[in-house]
């Protein structure tokens, strides 16, 4: 049975999935949030939660951590997009840009 279309998608997004996982795992800041999030989780609704959730003197260092967070994931589609328009213009497929990307603002 040939491979299809469908079939080279879906292995393309689980090796990107997989390479994401991979990347994730190792980003000890990422891994402390978890477990951050996950305590609070568990936390009773008595009880006080942890970090910048129980100061609100800390709500700029929070902020700093959602923008950072942000930045990361943006970093991590750029690479993910590169790694398929290589692949796609490997395969010798044409590459089609946005226009309005690649247009110039007029004077």
């Amino acid at each position: 049975m040939a491979d299809n279309q469908y079939q080279d998608i879906a292995r393309d997004f689980m090796n990107l999935w997989q390479k994401q996982m991979t990347s994730v795992m190792g980003d000890k800041q990422f891994i402390h949030a978890m477990l951050e999030l996950f305590q609070n989780m568990q936390v009773k609704t008595n009880a006080k939660p942890t970090a910048a959730a129980s100061n609100p003197s800390d709500a700029p260092a929070a902020e700093h951590g959602v923008l950072a967070e942000l930045a990361f994931r943006v970093a991590m589609c750029e690479k993910r997009l590169a790694a398929l328009e290589a692949k796609q213009s490997a395969a010798g497929g044409t590459s089609k840009r946005n226009p309005a990307r690649s247009k110039k603002p007029d004077k």
